[in-house]
């Protein structure tokens, strides 16, 4: 039998029973474990303020006569409170189109000494704007010493600065200001989260939304048609805007003419420096007389080129035609000459009774 024993420790002060941080979820102090078998310690953290916490679970086997009576466990545990955003709280948005480059300020607003948003003070957790918020009125700011780390989800869609931590009063508040870049390569629209950590351990997370719109085309091609039921096949080289390969994934968007097709449909973009992989779409027409219309979309995951495609017909020439003069006028072959004379006398004789 093992018998479970639990230390709390805050920055070495004894706690009360009430304010307990971490409890064990355990109906008997003492279980029976079988050999080999799998003990488990279910556990909660009740963290009381934005400061980590530390303990310690023992466990000790009691088994009267035995060698290994007495002998004892001792597992350390961490516990980080986090901050969770508010009911009400909305998520602040950065967007662009897809290849442009967005800057602006982002600003949070913390309390360090509480879990749980104030309610007594009524504040904006997360803003994204072009510009600084200016403060409420009567709050004021000063330096704050406070020390913080930072760090997003999505670190290949945006990149964070931080530009100033000021205390705010009289509300006893943080503000944190950073400057946030964002350069998507393709259209995307995701939940991004910042979190902030203390010195003191606490976490705060705030989430907030990246959406980019679809880019401008990057060219036109079109493809000219060499006959009915027949491939006309052009293709373009694209490199993977790195020093290694990425795979790709080619099609046309929905709504193109079924006269098209592109191939191959995915593999890998050859890196910068060489001459790229090569991507091909056919045009096979079906009639004449109608210019079909179609989108090629190649991505990655992190880019996107896009290309307007118009497949024609053959060019028409009217044709042209070419005259001659002879040289001389040709002679009447020689042959016998006809009596048209005699021959009709032979016609009335026969006829005259």
């Amino acid at each position: 039998s093992c018998k479970l024993l639990e230390r709390n420790k805050v920055e070495n002060k004894a706690v009360a029973p009430s304010d307990v941080l971490f409890e064990l979820l355990m109906s008997e102090e003492v279980v029976t474990v079988t050999e080999r078998g799998i003990l488990e310690l279910p556990f909660t953290f009740r963290p009381l303020s934005m400061n980590q916490a530390a303990a310690f679970i023992v466990i000790e086997i009691q088994q009267e006569g035995s060698e290994v009576d007495g002998l004892k466990w001792q597992f350390p545990i961490k516990g980080t409170p986090v901050f969770n955003v508010s009911n009400s709280y909305q998520l602040p948005v950065i967007s662009c189109k897809s290849k442009e480059r967005k800057e602006c300020f982002m600003e949070i607003i913390l309390d360090t000494n509480s879990v749980k948003p104030a309610q007594n003070v009524k504040y904006t957790e997360a803003a994204i704007s072009e510009r600084p918020t200016e403060l409420k009125e009567g709050w004021k700011r000063k330096e704050s010493e406070q020390d913080f780390k930072f760090s997003l989800d999505e670190n290949n869609l945006l990149s964070l600065q931080h530009c100033s931590t000021s205390h705010i009063s009289p509300p006893g508040l943080t503000l944190i200001t950073f400057t946030l870049v964002f350069a998507p390569g393709k259209p995307v629209k995701k939940t991004v989260h910042l979190t902030v950590d203390s010195a003191d351990g606490g976490r705060w997370v705030y989430p907030f939304t990246a959406h980019s719109t679809p880019p401008d085309p990057d060219d036109n091609i079109v493809i000219r048609a060499s006959g009915l039921h027949k491939d006309s096949v052009v293709g373009i080289r694209l490199n993977s805007l790195d020093s290694a390969s990425i795979p790709y994934e080619a099609y046309l968007e929905k709504g193109s003419d079924p006269d098209f097709r592109v191939y191959p449909t995915n593999g890998q973009l050859l890196p910068l420096g060489t001459e790229g992989t090569l991507i091909c779409v056919a045009y096979k027409p079906t009639l004449y007389g109608k210019t079909h219309n179609a989108k090629l979309i190649v991505q990655t995951p992190t880019n996107q080129w896009s290309y307007v495609v118009q497949g024609q017909s053959p060019a028409f020439s009217v044709p042209v035609g070419v005259t001659t003069t002879p040289s001389r006028v040709p002679r009447p072959s020689p042959g016998v000459k006809k009596n048209f004379i005699r021959q009709n006398m032979r016609v009335l004789a026969q006829k005259t009774p």
